[in-house]
């Protein structure tokens, strides 16, 4: 009795550590923006209805619409949902709704990734504080990062916070 005591606990041991495994590659991965709309990727079924449900503020759109040129890219790093908070994981299909409504589709590359530390493609370029990261390239290279200016102002009172938007406006500009 004893001895199947300690099988079971063993199986029920094994059985819980299996199901905290994470099997998101360690390295960055590339996507695209059909596969998270299509809900494909692990950790971001909420995509689509949050890319759909976004109203951009389109106070801000002329402005951007002046400022982005031919020489600007953007790297964007999403985090799956599970593994941070709603806001945070929302704002990755937030900003490629505002990209696509400027009309700079084609000009992103999208990547998933569990940690700051993934290894990536842009490692040079980009550095990485935390996820999810995004970043405005002038000529390929990195001038503005979109969600560390956001994450540095989070803590100012409301009525001082921007939009979303005025962050992305203000990458343009440099």
């Amino acid at each position: 009795m004893k001895k199947n005591l300690i099988y079971l606990f063993a199986l029920v041991l094994v059985m819980s550590l299996n199901s905290c495994v994470d099997n998101t590659p360690a390295d960055a991965t590339k996507v695209s923006k059909a596969d998270l709309m299509a809900s494909k990727i692990t950790g971001f079924q909420w995509f689509n209805d949050v890319y759909k449900d976004y109203e951009e503020k389109t106070i801000f759109f002329d402005a951007m619409a002046e400022n982005i040129s031919n020489e600007h890219s953007f790297i964007l790093f999403g985090k799956p949902s599970c593994s941070c908070d709603k806001n945070s994981a929302e704002s990755y299909a937030k900003i490629v709704k505002i990209l696509d409504s400027l009309g700079a589709e084609g000009r992103y590359k999208l990547f998933v990734a569990n940690s700051y530390k993934a290894d990536h493609p842009y490692k040079g370029q980009c550095n990485i504080n935390s996820l999810p990261a995004y970043f405005i390239l002038k000529n390929g290279v990195a001038v503005y990062s979109v969600y560390d200016s956001l994450k540095k102002y989070s803590t100012l009172p409301k009525e001082s916070k921007k939009e979303f938007e005025e962050y992305i406006l203000e990458g343009l500009k440099k």
